[in-house]
Parts: C-alpha cells; structure tokens; sequence
C-alpha cells in the first residue's frame, strides 16, 4: 500500500512539473509601417520578447458600434515569424494571412501604421527573480517560474 501511495504522489508531482515545462506568452504593440509582408512593431506592453525565428499568432484589435452599442475586441489577422528584434522594435514576415475584409469593395489593410496589435506564441517557460527591499538593500530571495514561485 506504501509503494501505491509513494508511486501515485510522483506521478502526481510529474504531471504538475510536466505543464510548466511551456508557457503561452502574449506580447502588445502597434504597427509602425504599412506593410504586408514585413511589419514593424514597437511594443508596447508585455514581458518576454519571441526569439528571433518564433511563429507567433497576431491579432488586430477592433472597435465598432452594433446596433448603438459599441465594441471591441481582438480578431486574429495573421501568422507570422519573428526576423528581427532591437531596441523593442519587432520585425515580422508575415507567413499565413488569417482575416480578409472587403468593405465597399475594397481589401481592408489590417497591418495599417497606428493599429494597435498583440501576439502569442507558446514557448519554454521562463524564470524570473522575485525580490524583497529590506531598508536600503535588495535581496533576490527566489524565482517565479510559470508565474508562480520556486
């Protein structure tokens, strides 16, 4: 019955460690340029940055009014890959168009200077240290891994 019971609890403490060995990150920004095939972003709120290479899923945030109400949202525009990255600029290929809006007869520009954006993408959990300020000294006390502390 012990070895049930120590056998049960690792492979609970297995399947807990194994859902952190991956993240889903989100990353906002606005695009800089009117282009299609390589926007720019500035980003403008998130943590982790994509490496160079990583697929991400791009999404258009959109306002409107539907029978006097107004609202918003994000829509999924794109799929694309990270080619560069400096100075909180991102710059995309673009790999896979996912929303296309003709309105009076013409193609709507998702990727138009100004639009406010996010990404996502799924990656490799990351670390952070946690601090604590005891007078005038700081002290890394421990990590946050998977947004919780280890």
């Amino acid at each position: 019955m012990k070895n049930i019971f120590i056998t049960l609890f690792l492979f609970i403490s297995g399947i807990d460690y194994a859902q952190c060995d991956s993240m889903d990150y989100v990353l906002q920004g606005e695009f800089t340029t009117t282009s299609f095939t390589n926007p720019r972003v500035k980003l403008t709120i998130g943590g982790w940055v994509p490496p160079i290479g990583k697929i991400v899923e791009v999404s258009k945030k959109f306002e409107t009014t539907i029978f006097g109400a107004k609202t918003t949202g994000w829509i999924g525009i794109a799929t694309a890959k990270v080619v560069i990255e400096q100075d909180d600029i991102l710059v995309l290929k673009i790999i896979e168009e996912k929303s296309e809006m003709v309105i009076n007869g013409k193609k709507k520009n998702h990727f138009e200077k100004g639009n406010e954006i996010k990404m996502e993408w799924r990656g490799k959990a990351q670390t952070e240290p946690y601090y604590d300020i005891q007078g005038t000294d700081t002290l890394i006390i421990g990590q946050f891994k998977c947004g919780e502390r280890s």
